[in-house]
């Protein structure tokens, strides 16, 4: 038993690896690092595709499989907010790309706005990463969104991991979170402001990566939430602290508030986990308010995890009840496929009240998959109830 014990380990600690690096290593030739842009750099918008605007997890699902755009082939994450002129915004991790229609190429990050009866993808000027790289070649890939009022429109901060990968397969490192900061003017295409570094590079799963998650509170902040995990075996899971900050000091967590677990203090040190690591969540997740409660939603015990879950609590800071399990997304049903990253949108269009969308990210392990089915790197949707009902439905329809 222990050497079975021991084997479940290692397999689990390179699929976590798998996770979050297979777009890092498997393109990582066509991912050059781009320089540290001046103020106020226009991005622009590729051909408008007929869109209108999906309802629920089918119209969702439908409008996944049958997008087709050169720029956005397939990608992950999908973290999404609602414009002020009504656009959504999504933002992508690692995305593949086909401009010429025949190689194929990745960026560790895209968007996509819809809307307005458009569907487009946004463009940097050099058509790389619209947050770009860092000179040395550390990249970002987009965790949570805030999405502020602007004279222009709206002003949008993503937030990011900062994330090195090498030419090794499973070799790269997360070095921990930054802030990417747009203004989208009403009906036109993001302007990149700046992207900054929040801290050090650390590649210390034990430190806390703040904008995880992020949301807005009905008391004028705008709350943060950071995930770590002890770095201890068999613990998948990742604990849950929270920040909160006023809407102008997003960049600078030098004037945040953190949650002590009885107060809010100046200090990062002082911040206490709400959500613990053991049985946790993903590295990132979501957490949304609804009807005077707060929920966070995620996969129980990290990517590795079997079941989407959600915790609810009164408040940003909790405390948190038990998980809820509403759905299993197991990586044993098909080796070679792996399902990861559940992530709420709550500004888009439900399919009725009470209920929530939720993307769930989807890859492979094996590049042949993806040559055979390239739309199987599109997250899946699924609608669930808030508050949650236990289900045990098996939730990605591949089975």
């Amino acid at each position: 038993m222990r050497a079975r014990a021991l084997a479940g380990a290692i397999a689990a600690v390179v699929l976590t690896a798998a996770i979050a690096a297979f777009g890092a290593f498997t393109w990582w030739r066509s991912i050059q690092p781009s320089p540290t842009p001046t103020p106020r750099v226009p991005y622009s918008l590729s051909a408008c595709r007929a869109f209108e605007e999906p309802v629920g997890a089918e119209g969702y699902r439908t409008a996944a499989s049958m997008a087709l755009d050169p720029w956005l082939r397939g990608a992950d994450v999908g973290v999404s907010a609602r414009l002020a002129d009504g656009r959504m915004l999504w933002a992508f991790g690692d995305t593949f790309r086909s401009p010429d229609g025949r190689s194929t190429t990745a960026v560790r990050n895209s968007m996509l706005m819809a809307g307005q009866g458009c569907r487009r993808v946004v463009l940097a000027p050099d058509g790389r990463a619209v947050i770009p790289d860092r000179p040395d070649g550390v990249g970002y890939w987009p965790m949570s969104m805030v999405v502020l009022p602007a004279d222009e429109g709206s002003l949008v901060h993503v937030f990011a991991e900062r994330v090195r990968g090498s030419e090794q397969a499973f070799a790269f490192t997360n070095l921990g979170p930054a802030v990417a900061t747009y203004v989208i003017p009403s009906g036109e295409p993001p302007e990149l402001i700046s992207v900054t570094d929040l801290g050090e590079d650390s590649p210390s799963r034990a430190t806390v990566g703040w904008g995880a998650a992020t949301a807005h509170g009905d008391d004028g902040y705008v709350y943060i939430f950071g995930t770590a995990n002890p770095d201890q075996p068999l613990v998948f899971g990742w604990s849950v602290r929270v920040a909160r900050a006023e809407p102008t000091d997003l960049v600078d967590p030098g004037s945040w508030e953190y949650w002590t677990g009885g107060e809010w203090s100046t200090s990062p040190d002082a911040a206490a986990p709400v959500i613990a690591a053991e049985g946790g969540v993903s590295q990132t997740f979501s957490v949304i308010a609804r009807d005077g409660q707060w929920y966070a939603i995620s996969k129980r015990d990290g990517d590795l995890g079997t079941d989407l879950a959600v915790w609810s609590a009164s408040f940003p800071w909790g405390p948190f009840s038990a998980p809820v399990s509403v759905g299993r997304i197991p990586n044993d049903t098909d080796p070679s496929i792996l399902r990861y990253m559940p992530l709420a949108h709550p500004d888009a269009r439900q399919s009725g009240p009470g209920r929530m969308l939720v993307s769930v990210s989807r890859n492979s392990l094996d590049p042949l998959v993806l040559a055979n089915f390239p739309r199987l790197y599109r997250p899946f949707f699924v609608d669930i109830e808030l508050p949650p009902q236990p289900s045990e439905r098996d939730l990605d329809p591949r089975g």
